[in-house]
């Protein structure tokens, strides 16, 4: 009997107010504005990451070509040395394309003499973001 009438007196409470989910709209609404200029910012830091280990990744494969020219005799052998001149050429060395709007600068780095080390330039079209690498001609 006593347990009977306690649940009388005491509404069943269901739900949130209207001031609760207002005020949870509002933290939500606040929180979202200080939080979405961050995420702007870490777009732009992940493309310039991106294209740094890209530019990693071309000068691994430039050294790595480098060897396997080394071991042929720096003659020009399908999977193991490519003739390499240019900084552009490191494009055939690479596993797959570029990205799309990301592009090899243009430039020689030796012909005709093998080991000769020359900075390479790897940029983005649309943010005009760079990175270089070492370019290593080969296979001559």
């Amino acid at each position: 009997m006593f347990r009977h009438r306690l649940a009388r007196l005491q509404p069943l409470r269901r739900g949130f107010s209207l001031v609760e989910q207002a005020g949870l709209v509002a933290m939500i609404g606040v929180a979202s504005a200080t939080a979405l200029p961050r995420f702007a910012e870490l777009q732009v830091d992940a493309e310039a990451v991106a294209l740094a280990t890209l530019a990693g990744a071309a000068g691994t494969a430039m050294r790595l070509n480098e060897g396997g020219c080394q071991v042929t005799g720096q003659v020009p052998t399908r999977g193991k040395c490519v003739a390499i001149a240019r900084c552009e050429e490191v494009v055939g060395l690479l596993a797959g394309a570029l990205p799309p709007g990301v592009r090899v600068e243009a430039g020689a780095i030796a012909s005709g003499v093998n080991g000769v080390e020359a900075a390479c330039r790897i940029t983005r079209a649309a943010s005009g973001d760079e990175a270089s690498f070492q370019g290593v001609s080969a296979g001559h």
